[in-house]
């Protein structure tokens, strides 16, 4: 495998979203877009895997958007820099960044005020966005926690996530945290290894990879450089125990025992086999001319009987 190491970059994004039109008019699905857009920088392929829906789809509400004025036709052009600046000191290079969680959250109380807001109502509030239902409320994240495993990143995400659950209660003057009480399921995260050998890899090769799950047939893992910090992601709803339990551990393991990969251990068995293969057919050859040539032996005619006389008495 050849591995160029990555530097230690920031992402400095500048984003072109138009101030001519007000964005009150779009749909929830168009909302949703335009977060993912905006806000979490995806791409129209990673949209369509984050919502579960078609491509064409996609494109489809994103050409809505554009035909709304909800961005400038230059948001096509956004241009993404990385930044040569050192990641925090406590950051390191292969932390887990735990991201793109979507909660879904059944609210135990409903009041007055939470009730003026319609089906649908799309909010803000400190970089995540909300959608207000009759009875709940869906959450979808705008942060990042990093650490150096998925179950620490989760434990972070955790201690943010009590807190603003308790924000949003005094915002709608609404029951959300209650012992004992599961109201609040995380349906969706993405846990992504940072600064990853194969997706360094990919990225050298101009190659992606993307795992589908056999057991329901969705996106499982995948190679994601969208923010340039090469990065190998688990997706859905058990994506921090796979994270956790299956893909960390492969990669800790090559990282400290240097064990080759399995492509790389197939290329090397392929060499190998060759290799042998050329040296038995010149052994041969060196085999056949050190040995001396054999004379043929003589062929020696079969003894003849001497005819036996009889014996006489008289």
């Amino acid at each position: 495998m050849v591995v160029t190491p990555l530097p230690h970059n920031q992402i400095t994004t500048k984003k072109v979203v138009s101030q001519a039109k007000s964005s009150a008019k779009l749909t929830v699905a168009e909302r949703a877009v335009l977060h993912l857009l905006t806000e979490e920088f995806l791409t129209p392929s990673q949209i369509t895997a984050r919502r579960h829906t078609s491509q064409q789809a996609t494109s489809k509400i994103i050409k809505s958007l554009k035909q709304k004025g909800a961005f400038d036709t230059a948001f096509n052009n956004m241009v993404v820099t990385p930044t040569p600046l050192p990641l925090p000191h406590n950051q390191k290079v292969n932390q887990i960044r735990l991201h793109g969680e979507h909660w879904v959250i059944k609210l135990l109380t409903i009041s007055e005020k939470f009730m003026k807001y319609k089906e649908g109502t799309t909010l803000n509030i400190d970089g995540n966005t909300i959608i207000t239902h009759k009875n709940k409320i869906q959450v979808y994240s705008g942060q990042s926690f990093y650490a150096d495993t998925a179950i620490a990143a989760t434990a972070k995400g955790l201690e943010h996530w009590n807190r603003f659950f308790a924000r949003l209660e005094q915002e709608f003057n609404v029951v959300i945290i209650k012992p004992r009480i599961p109201n609040r399921q995380r349906v969706n995260a993405h846990y992504s290894e940072i600064n990853n050998e194969t997706s360094t890899e990919c990225e050298i090769k101009k190659e992606k990879i993307k795992i589908i799950s056999d057991v329901d047939g969705k996106l499982w893992a995948e190679v994601d450089n969208s923010l340039n910090w090469h990065e190998f992601e688990t997706k859905g709803q058990k994506s921090e125990g796979d994270m956790q339990n299956t893909v960390a551990p492969v990669f800790n393991d090559y990282r400290e025992k240097r064990s080759p990969l399995p492509g790389e251990v197939w290329s090397i068995i392929a060499e190998q086999a060759n290799h042998v293969k050329e040296l038995g057919a010149g052994l041969n050859v060196i085999v056949k001319l050190i040995t001396p040539s054999q004379p043929s032996s003589p062929q020696v005619p079969p003894l003849e009987k001497k005819k036996e006389e009889g014996s006489y008495f008289g």
